[in-house]
């Protein structure tokens, strides 16, 4: 009885009381603040930094770096020092022009890898190049189910990284039923969402809401990427090669003499018979200007390229994703559109959005502008690296 009559003493009943909040705090946030520690290792060794880059470096080892292929994709694996099993994370680029050896998207992986994180980067379709088909969907679904199978990662989970078009790619791989349950998280930075939607937003300056059509400024940046996006989707074949080429040209027109109202209605000259009943639908489609109209002439393309459309549209099967999802988007990227993201956000079971004007589609690493740039980031982060070990 003794023993009970010191230790509830009143003194000693307030530092046993503190002792035990200390002790229920660190096993309620003891993930977080890990999460904290791991997010400054990452954006040190991202954004290098006089001081913490080098603290950073003394006191994490130094990751291993590699080239290889995996499932027949040519990949860059980034991993820690040492054995895994490791926490493994999927990292796919969008347009820029080094590709998966981008300085900046090399410099993220290494701060991830920095913090125990096996990475494997991936080129992402450049839409702006034209070539942009399922292809890329189905590298990715291959990578990424390559990754789960592996011995080296951690329970089989591969979280996914996706970065422009390559967001686009990751949302669309969670979305699959033979993936989804390896894939705890998604990070997807300027995406877009809905090429459907794109397509009407492109050729009419129209954006279907649920009140009916709100006008949007359309740069002309969005119209090369549109048009390559849609026209992709058509057959392989000459047709197809003749309608890309048009558009090139009359895109480059569009350039060089100014701002049109409709760019696109050059298209109507070209010459009948050059062009198949496919490409002649989604030169109808494109040269339209009624957004009414364009459900009508959405529905006469073939069955086959509204089903590429559809199936790289993440918003149309937004349900399905059993991920927890951060979406970090810019208020004015001139090649998403804001829209795009709130409709996903509508659909989408478990979504977080980050508004920053640090996000860009065409940089592979975030803007620090300023301190709040800087905290939005680093909040998006921490809550990453947490879903990716604690989800």
């Amino acid at each position: 009885m003794w023993i009970l009559a010191v230790l509830f003493r009143p003194a000693r009943v307030v530092l046993l009381g503190i002792l035990a909040g200390l002790i229920v705090l660190g096993v309620i946030y003891g993930p977080w603040v890990a999460a904290q520690a791991r997010a400054v290792g990452t954006l040190t060794t991202a954004y290098e930094t006089p001081l913490l880059s080098w603290v950073t470096r003394k006191l994490t080892d130094e990751p291993r770096l590699q080239n290889t292929t995996v499932a027949g994709t040519a990949v860059t694996i980034v991993e820690p020092s040492g054995e895994g099993p490791w926490y493994t994370v999927l990292l796919i680029n969008g347009a820029t022009e080094a590709g998966r050896f981008d300085n900046d998207l090399l410099q993220l992986a290494t701060g991830l890898a920095r913090v125990g994180h096996r990475v494997a980067i991936v080129d992402g379709p450049d839409p702006e190049s034209g070539d942009l088909s399922a292809s890329a969907e189905e590298d990715t679904m291959r990578v990424a189910r390559a990754l789960a199978g592996s011995p080296s990662t951690r329970d089989g989970e591969v979280s996914l990284i996706g970065l422009g078009f390559g967001g686009t790619l990751a949302l669309v791989a969670a979305e699959d039923r033979s993936l989804a349950t390896n894939v705890p998280l998604v990070v997807a930075v300027s995406p877009l969402t809905d090429l459907v939607e794109l397509g009407r937003l492109v050729t009419t300056g129209f954006h279907a809401t649920e009140e009916g059509f709100t006008q949007l400024p359309v740069p002309r940046e969005l119209l090369d990427t549109a048009a390559n996006v849609l026209v992709d989707a058509l057959p392989r074949g000459p047709t197809r090669d003749l309608l890309a080429a048009e558009i090139a040209a009359a895109l480059a027109a569009e350039a060089e003499d100014g701002p049109r109202a409709d760019p696109f209605a050059a298209l109507d000259d070209i010459p009948d018979g050059l062009l198949d009943a496919d490409a002649q639908a989604m030169v109808d489609l494109l040269a339209n200007d009624d957004p009414e109209a364009y459900d009508i002439l959405y529905r006469a393309l073939p069955d086959s390229a509204r089903r590429v459309i559809e199936r790289l549209s993440p918003a149309h099967d937004a349900r399905r994703l059993t991920a927890r999802v951060e979406l970090a988007v810019a208020s004015d990227d001139p090649l998403v559109p804001f829209a795009q993201a709130q409709a996903l956000e509508q659909t989408a079971p478990d979504m977080r959005i980050t508004v920053s004007d640090a996000f860009s589609s065409t940089q592979s690493q975030p803007g620090l502008g300023s301190p709040v740039d800087f905290l939005r980031i680093d909040a998006l982060l921490v809550r990453a690296l947490h879903e990716i070990r604690n989800g």
